[in-house]
């Protein structure tokens, strides 16, 4: 089932598969269960020239449709100069008053060494140092 052609089918889908799960356990059962999408370099839909401003609406009014449901968390990951171009969205910016917008500050470098060290200490790998400045790779 093309999403394009039936959303509506696709959210009964969605809602059905949620039926079929088993309760959740007694401390998770205010916590309503849903799917959860997430779609990385959202700024795409804006950038790419082959989409159209027609594509662009129909593809944006079905996210709106799914966030709607109910029973889909989306999550769209935006790099910030792009952010013009989802203000000029009325549709994309109606959940900024209600909190569906997290606006994340630039890592720091503290985040940054976090980000790239904590995942090589946990597969057990190990930085070397620049032969020529000594100075450690990933303080580099």
């Amino acid at each position: 089932m093309l999403i394009q052609n039936n959303p509506d089918g696709v959210v009964n889908l969605l809602r059905q598969s949620l039926a079929a799960l088993p309760p959740a356990i007694p401390a998770m059962a205010a916590i309503p269960q849903r799917h959860a999408l997430y779609i990385d370099r959202f700024e795409a839909i804006f950038d790419e020239k082959q989409i159209s401003q027609i594509e662009r609406n129909a593809f944006l009014k079905i996210l709106d449709k799914l966030a709607r449901s109910q029973c889909l968390l989306i999550i769209l990951a935006c790099r910030n100069d792009f952010y013009p171009q989802i203000a000029a969205y009325p549709l994309l910016m109606e959940g900024k008053m209600r909190g569906a917008h997290f606006d994340l500050n630039p890592p720091s470098q503290a985040e940054i060494a976090q980000m790239i060290r904590l995942p090589a200490l946990a597969a057990g790998l190990e930085f070397g140092e620049d032969e020529q400045s000594r100075i450690r790779l990933d303080d580099v």
